[in-house]
């Protein structure tokens, strides 16, 4: 297996374990949440029919099985569609709890970095090497066998 799938599936890792890590402060929800309990209806919904409907944990396994499925295949690019998945749904986390912080319906004294976890921020980073390491990923040419 060649360097950059392997930092490829060490930043899947990092996705799957920033899933159970906090996401949202007791200052946003009143408790701290995971992505197991963040709706994914926040996304672009400020306010959610319900915190218990399908949260954002499941968009980000699924991209981190493509990270997965891409690095260790021969289909490589699946590996740059996980990243981009995986990031993405951090990007619009934090742009949904940038727009909950904005909107005159609640009242916040509090900044966007007290209300997001840390699991967002290392999800974010993660995405992003996770990124990287697909696409020099696929731009290597497939490995051929032994010359005879």
């Amino acid at each position: 297996m060649q360097g950059w799938a392997l930092l490829t599936l060490a930043a899947a890792a990092v996705v799957v374990g920033s899933v159970f890590m906090e996401w949202g402060t007791e200052t946003l929800f009143g408790d701290a949440r995971s992505a197991r309990a963040v709706p994914v209806q926040l996304l672009w919904d400020t306010v959610p029919a319900s915190l218990d409907d399908f949260p954002l944990m499941w968009p980000l396994l699924l991209g981190a099985v493509l990270m997965v499925a891409g690095a260790v295949s021969k289909a490589k690019w699946l590996a740059v569609v996980g990243a981009v998945v995986s990031l993405a749904v951090s990007l619009l986390y934090v742009n949904a709890v940038r727009a909950v912080l904005a909107d005159p319906l609640y009242y916040f004294d509090d900044g966007l970095m007290d209300c997001i976890g840390a699991g967002t921020w290392l999800c974010l980073v993660a995405s992003i090497v996770g990124l990287v390491g697909a696409i020099l990923h696929a731009r290597q040419p497939a490995a051929t066998g032994p010359k005879t």
